[in-house]
């Protein structure tokens, strides 16, 4: 039996699912090839890796958007800051690698969950590792979620980060939460 990658195939409205059946997770194929890969980022002379960014968390780019946060309770989404990833790493005590995509239905009814979650607890920061299309559709599934997210959706950068991400962390579905101790860079636990 042959089933569809939607990462292959999203919905074009994710509005309208295929069809009513209801599926906890969403597959994700990684197929990985290390020959067809650059070099993983901040390894060149011109992005050196952070002393801070330790095990998983080098594997992320030099920069990251950050939603500004407005109160104990509320995030601003539609202003996002490019902050440096090191900086914005050394602020959490844990890291979660969130990979989701707002066509995914299982993500729509976790994600509410998951912002409630960091909003009461701001030791740890999200990180949306998002498996969209387009980066308008990775936007509109940060609108009012305190997740940081790449500064680029098709960047070789992120491309390169994701597909790293979901290898070196074995992501077969959607939505997986990875969580990384911020200041070592070891994988704690995933949920997929």
């Amino acid at each position: 039996m042959d089933i569809e990658n939607p990462l292959e195939n999203p919905p074009e409205n994710p509005s309208t699912p295929k069809d009513d059946t209801h599926t906890d997770s969403c597959p994700v194929t990684n197929s990985f090839d290390p020959s067809n890969l650059p070099p993983p980022p901040n390894t060149s002379t011109s992005t050196p890796t952070h002393p801070s960014m330790k095990g998983i968390l080098s594997l992320l780019p030099p920069t990251l958007n950050v939603p500004a946060k407005t109160t104990a309770t509320s995030i601003d989404s539609s202003t996002l800051t490019e902050t440096p990833t090191a900086s914005w790493i050394s602020s959490h005590t844990y890291i979660l690698l969130y990979f989701s995509a707002s066509w995914c239905k299982p993500c729509q009814h976790f994600s509410p969950k998951l912002s409630s979650f960091l909003l009461s607890n701001p030791t740890c920061g999200c990180l949306y590792v998002s498996h969209d299309t387009t980066h308008a559709s990775m936007l509109s599934s940060l609108a009012s979620k305190p997740y940081a997210s790449f500064t680029s959706l098709t960047s070789p950068t992120a491309r390169t980060c994701k597909s790293l991400l979901g290898q070196v962390l074995s992501v077969n579905m959607l939505p997986t939460v990875v969580v990384v101790e911020a200041r070592t860079g070891k994988r704690i636990t995933s949920w997929g």
